[in-house]
């Protein structure tokens, strides 16, 4: 009778059930702060791979400007492979070219060379980080002063390409790179190694 007035025996048994009500409130915060942790590096890595607003206008207008290349054409003119990917072109590929440049590009590549560009670009004037990937030749200007816009113009046509003839090279001199064969440039830069 004792116990029965003291509650000995009621108290071990809301022991064993409070136990229990605490571990699953801790595994419950645990699993919340995991999961606000994880939802914070999420929006954190998307953010840092995001282009600004006021630097995704340069990125539009490069793109923008890209010109469409057939590929059957491209081939057919000696062209080989997209310098970015290092994988030769096929049939039924898009291909693209920069405005004032012959070099052409996957357009998938040349698109995602333009974004990683300015998203990598720790200068003023995004614009500039904006150039094709084997000659550097400009492909947006960035005309937003007067001062700018004077020195910028327009860009000069592309040289034509320089016909390579193997009988006249001297030994030891390279062959120039053509504009027209992105492959050109790898096969030169093999030879010498």
């Amino acid at each position: 009778m004792n116990s029965t007035l003291t509650g000995t025996e009621d108290d071990g048994d809301n022991d064993v059930g409070n136990d229990t009500d605490g571990t699953l409130l801790n595994i419950f915060a645990l699993l919340v702060v995991l999961l606000l942790a994880f939802a914070i590096s999420v929006w954190l890595v998307s953010r840092r791979h995001k282009i600004p607003p006021e630097r995704q206008a340069p990125v539009d207008r490069a793109t923008e400007a890209l010109v469409d290349v057939d590929v059957t054409e491209h081939l057919e003119e000696g062209g080989s492979g997209c310098c970015i990917c290092m994988e030769d072109f096929k049939p039924k590929e898009r291909l693209s070219r920069p405005p004032g440049c012959a070099h052409v590009f996957h357009r998938d590549c040349i698109v995602h060379w333009l974004q990683t560009g300015v998203t990598a670009a720790q200068q003023d004037r995004v614009a500039r980080a904006l150039t094709c990937p084997i000659c550097a030749r400009p492909l947006v200007y960035d005309a937003s002063t007067e001062e700018d816009a004077a020195k910028c113009g327009s860009p000069e046509p592309p040289p034509e390409p320089e016909s390579f003839d193997e009988e006249n090279q001297e030994e030891g001199e390279t062959p120039s790179h053509s504009p027209r064969s992105s492959g050109a440039l790898l096969a030169t830069a093999g030879a010498i190694s």
